[in-house]
C-alpha cells in the first residue's frame, strides 16, 4: 500500500519535470531513490525501516516508470506510437516476469531474499550506469561536432 500511495503521489509532479527539463532530471534520481528503497529492505531489521524502504521506492518507481513510456513515446513518430507502446509493455512484462524468475531462483540457491534485495538493486544500479554513459557519450559526440562545425 505504501508503494503504491508513494508512486500515486510522485506521479503528480513527475510529468510536469519530464517536460520541462527531460528524462534525466526524472530517471537519474528515481534509480537512486529505488536504489536507497532496496537496499534498506535488504538492511530493515525495524518496522519503520520496511515502511521507509517502501516509500523510497515507490517514489522510484513510480517516477520512473511513466517517465520510460513518454520517453519512449517521444522517440518515435506519431505514427509508431502503437508499436513503441507495444513493444515497451511486451519488454516490461518480459522483464517483470523472467526477472521474477530469476531472482526466485537466486532467493532458493541463497536461501535468502536479502540476496534478492541486493541484486535487484545492483540491476537498477546496472541499469543506471548505461544511462548514464549513454548520456555522457551523447554529451561528448555533441561537443565533438560543435567543435568540427565552429571550424
Amino acid at each position: 500500500m505504501l508503494i503504491a500511495a508513494a508512486s500515486f503521489v510522485i506521479r503528480l509532479g513527475s510529468g510536469k519535470v519530464f517536460d520541462r527539463y527531460g528524462p534525466a532530471m526524472i530517471l537519474i534520481p528515481g534509480s537512486i531513490l529505488s536504489i536507497a528503497g532496496l537496499i534498506m529492505l535488504y538492511a530493515a531489521v525495524s518496522d519503520s525501516m520496511f515502511f521507509l524502504a517502501a516509500l523510497l521506492y515507490g517514489f522510484g518507481f513510480g517516477a520512473i516508470f511513466p517517465a520510460l513510456q513518454t520517453w519512449c513515446m517521444n522517440a518515435v513518430g506519431e505514427h509508431e506510437h502503437e508499436d513503441a507502446m507495444a513493444s515497451f509493455f511486451n519488454s516490461f512484462d518480459l522483464g517483470i516476469g523472467g526477472g521474477s524468475l530469476i531472482l526466485g531462483i537466486i532467493a532458493d540457491v541463497f536461501s535468502s531474499y536479502q540476496t534478492v534485495y541486493m541484486v535487484a538493486s545492483m540491476m537498477y544500479a546496472g541499469c543506471l550506469v548505461l544511462y548514464i554513459g549513454r548520456l555522457w557519450a551523447k554529451k561528448k559526440s555533441f561537443n565533438r561536432a560543435s567543435d568540427f562545425g565552429s571550424e
